[in-house]
Formats: structure tokens, sequence, C-alpha cells
């Protein structure tokens, strides 16, 4: 989705989505994510970017099963 926005291609609502919440977790990998302000978090961890780590985990299954 960085790479299409850069260059100017048009993006899917997805993809949208994805930028969008990449700027509250700019880091997500298996282990655990990072906030925008650097604080490491696992996913067992309640944080203020559970609402959004859910949204992405949604947006991820619903991508998939589409």
């Amino acid at each position: 989705a960085n790479l299409l926005e850069t260059i100017g291609a048009p993006l899917s609502d997805y993809q949208k989505a994805q930028l969008q919440l990449s700027e509250q977790l700019p880091l997500v990998n298996a282990n655990g994510y990072m906030a925008a302000d650097g604080t490491w978090y696992s996913y067992d961890d309640q944080s203020p970017e559970t609402n959004a780590i859910n949204q992405l985990n949604t947006l991820q299954y619903y991508n998939f099963a589409a």
C-alpha cells in the first residue's frame, strides 16, 4: 500500500485502511506491534492501540475471505 501510494497508483479501500492504521501501528509482526510512540506490545497486552489491532485483524480476515 505504501509503494502504491508513493507512485500515485489507485488504492483499494483495503489499502486505504491499511495506510490509515499504519499511522497508529507503524510496525506489526508475529510477536507483537509497535505503537506510534515507539512502545512495543505483545498481542496479549491491553494497550491504547488494542482497538486498532482488532480492526486490522478484521480487515485482514475480510480481505482473505473475500
